[in-house]
């Protein structure tokens, strides 16, 4: 278990020319970051259709700084076009180049919002098995029993029907505070949380409890930069006493096959 950052965090300065990319990721890795959710809707000059240039200069950028390339999040401005919506072919287009554009750049999982319908979603699938890729949709605002009902118990289904570890989820901390939530099959769905260090801090039994399960992903920090010194350390601490908690815990699996 890691904890990263999402760079949109930062974007009030990057967009205000107070900080280059290069200098926000070495903020990111002073603050104790192991990887990062990127929006090159944001930061990349050249968007939509992205620049090998640009691309390069993340990859050379992450690579400076020990930083991992985890997340590239795909805004889908459906609007795109005035006067109507994007079509679902347009869509699907636009999250094929991204697929390539991440994966250029060093990434290992490519993540949007609902506006991806689960058929659009499904079809991505054999480009990222091609690419060597993973797919998730963001998760953020359920209410109780949301769980079960309309797209998103479609998008479970495929998870965990024929995108088993290639698709997945990347989910609000919240919603595993739900009554009605399956927290357990949440988590394993999941290839990142997002949360808060006060956050991490208030829910330690729940991180803990994900950790000596196996849970092997990010947790992904919002305005994170808004934290005091002082919970971001502590937060990163206790994640790194939950990732020697994972660790020891495949050690004694890899111990018990070898007999």
């Amino acid at each position: 278990m890691k904890l990263g950052l999402c760079m949109d965090n930062f974007s009030d300065d990057f967009i205000a020319r107070r900080a280059s990319f290069g200098e926000l990721v070495q903020r990111a890795a002073k603050l104790g970051y192991r990887g990062i959710e990127f929006t090159p809707a944001q930061m990349l000059s050249s968007h939509p259709e992205v620049s090998d240039e640009e691309v390069g200069l993340v990859r050379e950028v992450l690579g400076k700084y020990h930083m991992e390339p985890f997340c590239w999040n795909v805004y889908l401005d459906t609007g795109a076009i005035t006067g109507r919506e994007l079509s679902e072919n347009e869509i699907q287009k636009t999250m094929m180049k991204n697929l390539i554009y991440a994966k250029k750049a060093g990434f290992s999982l490519i993540k949007t919002s609902r506006d991806i319908t689960p058929g659009i979603f499904q079809k991505m699938l054999t480009l990222c098995r091609d690419l060597d890729m993973k797919l998730a949709v963001e998760i953020e605002d359920l209410e109780p029993g949301d769980h079960d009902e309309g797209d998103v118990r479609e998008f479970i289904r495929i998870i965990q029907g024929e995108g088993e570890g290639r698709a997945g989820l990347v989910l609000d901390m919240d919603l595993l505070m739900l009554p009605a939530a399956d927290t357990g099959a949440l988590w394993n769905m999941s290839f990142g949380i997002y949360i808060r260090p006060e956050v991490v801090l208030k829910n330690q039994d729940i991180i803990k409890g994900a950790a000596e399960a196996g849970y092997p992903g990010y947790l992904l920090c919002r305005n994170g930069r808004k934290a005091s010194p002082d919970a971001q350390r502590q937060a990163e601490q206790f994640v790194k006493s939950c990732s020697r908690v994972l660790e020891n815990n495949k050690k004694k699996i890899e111990r018990i096959r070898k007999g």
